[in-house]
């Protein structure tokens, strides 16, 4: 299959990694794999060099050249001529639908949060479920994101945990349970990083181990 990825960027991100792992996994077992992007950058995560990237024009910020990047990215999925376009992430999700529009590209919506509260707007939510009533699949993390859709919607789910890269599989390791004196956590002070949850866990290490702190 020539398989599609669509989305932002390469950089920083869960999503941008699942994108950059799955994309090599699914080329080393013989698939042709694509990812558009609006914009590539030294920080990117590796690639596999059997993946095929494009990038979208690059323009001057405004709403305008917002809503050209339907076209542009429509001009350059009719050169790839994908058998299914997979976006990820936010308003790539619509520009991709759009971009699609009347091509009778298989689509599989992903969903990568919350999906009872994000997207925050109601009218982005509402969007979102249009457009899992009209995609040939829909890409969950886990089943519990499947409640939230009707029982004829949950038959197109299916769950993708997020792969990880063999690099972090084959690095040298030292068993530190020991040595453990502080933990970090790293990630936004949003309520979606549920912090309460790891303060709550702090509790309960401490009880077994005093010294250990946490740092956020």
């Amino acid at each position: 299959m020539k398989i599609l990825f669509t989305i932002r960027s390469l950089t920083g991100g869960g999503a941008e990694r699942v994108v950059s792992v799955l994309s090599g996994l699914l080329a080393d077992v013989g698939e042709d794999v694509h990812i558009i992007t609006y914009k590539t950058s030294e920080r990117d995560y590796s690639i596999s060099e059997k993946v095929q990237i494009h990038e979208m024009p690059q323009r001057k910020d405004s709403t305008i050249t917002k809503g050209m990047r339907i076209f542009d990215m429509r001009k350059i999925i009719k050169e790839i001529h994908p058998d299914v376009i997979i976006p990820f992430v936010g308003t790539v999700l619509y520009v991709s639908w759009l971009a699609i529009t009347g091509m009778k590209i298989p689509f599989v919506l992903t969903i990568r949060n919350n999906p009872w509260t994000m997207p925050e707007k109601r009218l982005l939510r509402n969007f979102r479920d249009y457009l899992a009533k009209k995609s040939c699949a829909i890409l969950i993390q886990n089943e519990e994101q499947s409640e939230y859709f009707s029982a004829d919607l949950r038959k197109k789910c299916f769950v993708v945990p997020n792969p990880l890269s063999s690099k972090f599989i084959d690095n040298h390791k030292e068993i530190y349970s020991r040595k453990i004196s502080k933990i970090i956590a790293v990630g936004r002070l949003h309520e979606q990083k549920n912090y309460p949850l790891l303060l709550k866990a702090m509790v309960d290490i401490t009880k077994i181990k005093s010294e250990i702190t946490l740092d956020i």
